[in-house]
C-alpha cells in the first residue's frame, strides 16, 4: 500500500516573486503570514524560501505537498 509521502504522490509547486525595491520588509512580513497558512494544509511536507542577494529582489519560494 502506498503512503502519501512516496514520490509518486508528492507535488511540488516552485513560486517566484520579482520584489520592488524598498518593499523587502512588506514582502518578508507576508512570507511570515503565508507560511504557516501553508502548514495546516493537509499533506504539507515543507517550504523553503530561497531570497536574494541584497538588491535583486527576485525570490523563490518552494511548496511540497
Amino acid at each position: 500500500m502506498s503512503t502519501l509521502t512516496e514520490p509518486n504522490h508528492i507535488v511540488t509547486s516552485v513560486i517566484q516573486h520579482q520584489v520592488k525595491a524598498g518593499e523587502e520588509d512588506q514582502y518578508e512580513a507576508w512570507l511570515r503570514e503565508i507560511t504557516p497558512a501553508a502548514q495546516r494544509f493537509p499533506g504539507h511536507l515543507g517550504v523553503n524560501i530561497l531570497r536574494p542577494p541584497e538588491g535583486v529582489g527576485s525570490y523563490t519560494i518552494v511548496l511540497r505537498f
